[in-house]
């Protein structure tokens, strides 16, 4: 299917999938606390450089807030852009923040008091299956690998 696609497309496919195995690489290679602010400088490079995107942003942005000033937006997002080099880096090393436990993820307690690991398991030991649904607030993908870590304890 590759075939049919222009070859300048086939070749920028080629060259990011190159950018991302080396950045993968890059990242995993690093200690935590260098590959989160590296994840971070590389999130913001990419509003930087994506102007389109920024600006579509920055347009959806004032539709939903319209009485913020146009400074606002620019720090949001910029804030947007360090959680999701945050997100990133988080992804990318999922499997060391598995082997240690999550590291700064904390488990909030539900409205009765029980953190959901304990709602799993009650619901497990009654017979009964869980719908888990989660907002896309923060590294929501990390739930996953956090439940996988947990399922047996």
């Amino acid at each position: 299917m590759d075939d049919r696609l222009p070859l300048w497309r086939r070749l920028r496919r080629r060259i990011w999938y190159a950018v991302l195995v080396g950045v993968l690489g890059t990242v995993r290679a690093l200690p935590d606390a260098v590959g989160r602010r590296w994840c971070r400088q590389l999130a913001g490079l990419g509003l930087r450089t994506r102007a389109r995107e920024r600006r579509r942003a920055g347009r959806n942005l004032a539709w939903i807030y319209p009485e913020r000033p146009d400074a606002w937006y620019e720090a949001f997002l910029a804030r947007t852009a360090a959680a999701l080099g945050e997100t990133l880096h988080a992804t990318l090393v999922a499997d060391r923040l598995a082997a240690r436990g999550f590291p700064g993820l904390v488990e909030a307690p539900g409205p009765d008091g029980r953190g959901l690991l304990a709602v799993l398991r009650s619901a497990h030991a009654e017979g009964r299956g869980a719908l888990l649904i989660t907002p896309h607030l923060g590294c929501w993908e990390q739930l996953g690998a956090w439940l996988a870590a947990n399922q047996d304890t």
